[in-house]
């Protein structure tokens, strides 16, 4: 399973190092993420929550948000 965790705080960090631990996991990525979560997934550089989602369509099979700012502009509606 391809996964993306949007943010890129302490709370994506112990995420994206609990997830890349999974056998389901086959591609972590992390956006913006920040030196903590290079660690574990593939941070991205996109610029806003349009970029994210066009992403996510294409290449990603599940999504966890982890800051508030997003899901209330909607990111989990697109």
């Amino acid at each position: 399973m391809r996964v993306l965790v949007v943010g890129n705080g302490g709370r994506e960090d112990a995420l994206c190092k609990k997830l890349q631990d999974s056998s389901l996991c086959e591609k972590l990525y992390c956006c913006p993420g920040n030196a903590g979560t290079a660690r574990y997934a593939e941070n991205l550089s996109l610029g806003n929550n349009e970029e994210i989602v066009k992403f996510a369509k294409e290449h990603v099979d599940f999504v966890l948000v982890g800051p508030e700012k997003p899901l209330c502009e909607g990111i989990v509606d697109e």
